[in-house]
């Protein structure tokens, strides 16, 4: 018979000291050590907030409907519903932004999420979401048959506006 799975307990019997960390499910025969410990289990939420690539004077007020995460291992999922109440885009610039995600990607790896909008002023057909490696803020890209890709603008963010995505990523 072949282990497949083990739990280390918490606490040590007889009242002796508890087994040293790391704990959690140990999963056998990996080439690295520690690599096969499932440490990490979180559920919560997180708050959303529009935002520029340069920020500016911008003033928006966000409405998040919802905002969820969890988080198992080092791979994140995170979902939200959010608008534009109120508020002016000031002297912000650049690209359209959703700060605040409960982690930021792994320098190794981004995320690619999907999403659906109403009201927002895009560059073309199909959107997603991207985050860059090492961020923990998104950004919105879309693109169209046989052309090219483009950032979403700041400026293409009215009141009233409305955006729902998820996007999975390593942390």
């Amino acid at each position: 018979m072949v282990s497949r799975l083990r739990v280390d307990e918490l606490t040590a019997p007889n009242g002796l000291s508890a087994p040293s960390a790391p704990y959690g499910l140990k999963l056998p025969n990996s080439s690295i050590p520690g690599s096969t410990t499932f440490d990490w289990y979180e559920k919560g939420t997180w708050t959303p907030a529009f935002t520029a690539q340069t920020p500016g004077t911008i003033s928006f007020v966000t409405t998040v409907s919802w905002a969820t995460f969890t988080r198992v291992g080092r791979l994140v999922t995170a979902s939200f519903r959010c608008s534009v109440a109120s508020g002016t885009i000031g002297t912000a610039s650049g690209n359209l932004r959703i700060s605040g995600l409960p982690y930021a990607s792994s320098a190794e790896g981004g995320g690619v999420g999907s999403c659906f909008t109403t009201g927002v002023d895009l560059f073309g057909g199909n959107v997603v979401i991207w985050l860059s490696p090492g961020n923990s803020f998104i950004e919105f890209y879309s693109s169209v048959d046989n052309g090219t890709w483009g950032a979403a603008a700041i400026g293409g963010l009215s009141i009233s506006d409305e955006i729902i995505g998820t996007i999975t990523y390593p942390a």
